[in-house]
């Protein structure tokens, strides 16, 4: 990150001392053609912390993504762990017998909206929250 902020408060310092140049230049015959480039740039001590920021979230980035990429070989033994079934024979009941719990559970969540939503169709609320077409008036305006 500081490497970062390092380049970018150069890479500052070498623009404003192009931009420098240029104007000096600008009122001889050898005008460049960027030279409208730098009239309207303004680079002053903003300008510079500007550039000490962005140089320093980039260099972080850039850092960070080729170190993860380096080490990303050391990963790989992360990836193997759960391929092969270590679970002595009581973890496999219990794992089952959660796995039939669940199940069982699913079932009656299934048959309670089921119930639910028959009740609403039944007793007249419907499938939406417009409260089937019963509405309940307040005071004497009834509109």
């Amino acid at each position: 990150m500081a490497g970062g902020a390092v380049v970018g408060y150069a890479l500052h310092g070498t623009v404003k001392s192009i931009q420098a140049r240029i104007m000096k230049n600008t009122g001889t015959t050898t005008k460049t053609k960027i030279a409208p480039l730098f009239e309207h740039l303004k680079l002053n001590a903003n300008t510079a912390f500007l550039s000490v920021m962005l140089g320093a979230s980039l260099g972080a980035f850039i850092l960070s993504s080729t170190a993860g990429k380096n080490s990303v070989h050391k990963m790989h033994h992360v990836f193997e762990v759960g391929k092969v079934d270590t679970s002595t024979p009581y973890q496999k009941s219990i794992n089952d017998a959660k796995l039939e719990e669940e199940h069982r559970e699913r079932k009656e969540r299934v048959l309670s909206r089921r119930k639910t939503l028959h009740d609403n169709l039944i007793h007249g609320q419907g499938l939406t929250d417009s409260h089937g077409g019963n509405w309940t008036y307040q005071g004497s305006d009834k509109n």
